[in-house]
């Protein structure tokens, strides 16, 4: 990542901190990160963010990690994942026999659409 892609990402999330109304302090206390590599990674000081830490970050502060692995340059997947693992990531806290249902129910929603309209 180049100097001034690291200091876009850092403005980002300092932004967004913010906006919050967060201090450093207490998103290092959300994210389990400490304040000083956060202040590093606001000033565009971290020249390749660990993807983890965006990912932290990105909980901590409510954004889409796709947009902080973009700005970090990281390669984000152009296709969507398939809709079971998007379901077990997003909402990990739910049992697995919830979420083959839900995907049971989406795959019949999406049947009856496909019938529908053609």
């Amino acid at each position: 990542m180049n100097d001034e892609r690291a200091r876009r990402l850092g403005e980002y999330i300092k932004a967004h901190r913010e906006a919050q109304n967060l201090t450093i302090v207490a998103l290092a206390i959300k994210t389990g990160i400490n304040d000083g590599g956060l202040s590093r990674l606001e000033r565009g000081k971290v020249p390749c963010p660990r993807p983890d830490t965006l990912c932290a970050v990105a909980t901590a502060l409510h954004l889409p990690l796709a947009d902080l692995y973009t700005l970090a340059g990281y390669v984000v997947p152009d296709e969507l994942p398939s809709i079971k693992p998007y379901l077990q990531a997003k909402y990990a806290e739910l049992p697995e026999d919830v979420i083959t249902e839900l995907c049971d129910e989406i795959d019949y929603a999406c049947e009856i659409y496909r019938k529908r309209s053609g």
